[in-house]
């Protein structure tokens, strides 16, 4: 932020973290050069990250291939190392 000149604007949406006193505070140390702009309460059509989780999970629910590589993955994760 130091080595920015212009001002930074962010859309978040309600996650308490961006709503956090801490997120607040640093905010206003930054003088106005960082402004945070909150989505509605419920909006996945605003929010970009709602579509391609959306988009995910139909592939996901769509695709034997993927369902299988994730539920190995998954597996292979949740085993204990071999000491």
């Amino acid at each position: 932020m130091k080595q920015r000149g212009a001002k930074i604007f962010v859309i978040v949406d309600g996650h308490p973290a961006h709503r956090a006193t801490k997120t607040k505070t640093f905010v206003a140390s930054t003088k106005g050069r960082l402004e945070l702009y909150f989505l509605p309460p419920y909006s996945p059509e605003l929010n970009p990250d709602e579509s391609v989780r959306k988009n995910i999970i139909l592939g996901f629910f769509r695709s034997p291939d993927l369902r299988y590589i994730a539920l190995a993955e998954t597996s292979l994760a949740t085993q204990s190392p071999e000491t």
